[in-house]
């Protein structure tokens, strides 16, 4: 079988693997001692305040259904979301 990371390495990617946590993801390499720099294939963007609240919530839940459930699956109802969401923002969230 071959190595993931022999795929992506001529693509100037590297694969992040954290085992602990249960996910990978690919990073671009940085370019070596006088080469130079290759363009991003993905640009970075900062994320704002609202889109980068939720994905912090749902991961956080996630660690503690993994931590106290042997199930493999996590399912949240738009309710529980919101619910989530408005303690941190008041007044912005109207769940119909």
């Amino acid at each position: 079988m071959s190595d993931p990371r022999d795929h992506v390495a001529p693509l100037h990617l590297e694969l992040v693997l954290d085992e602990a946590e249960g996910y990978a993801y690919l990073r671009q390499q940085q370019p070596a001692e006088g080469e130079a720099e290759l363009p991003r294939l993905v640009p970075r963007r900062q994320l704002s305040y609202p889109v980068s609240l939720p994905l912090a919530l749902l991961r956080k839940k996630l660690a503690e259904f993994d931590a106290r459930s042997g199930e493999t699956r996590l399912v949240l109802s738009l309710e529980e979301i919101v619910e989530m969401l408005r303690l941190f923002l008041p007044n912005r969230i109207a769940c119909n």
